[in-house]
């Protein structure tokens, strides 16, 4: 795929990363609605992924054992 700016990628990443947030968000909900008040994951998240869930209020944990990401995310 090749862009023709700058900003053109911008937006295209931007919503990428939106939608793997909103992913989360609907997982997260699922938690919720089983009485659980955090959401547990093997994997990565981006910065900016990181930024947009403090944003909502959501505290954010990472790390990586064994060479293996995982992810806390509570509310």
């Amino acid at each position: 795929m090749a862009f023709k700016t700058a900003a053109e990628m911008r937006e295209i990443m931007t919503e990428s990363i939106l939608s793997d947030v909103e992913s989360i968000l609907q997982e997260m909900e699922l938690c919720a609605k089983q009485g659980k008040d955090q959401y547990a994951f093997e994997g990565s998240l981006t910065a900016i992924q990181k930024e947009k869930l403090k944003e909502l209020g959501y505290q954010v944990q990472t790390g990586q054992q064994y060479n293996v990401p995982w992810a806390i995310i509570s509310w």
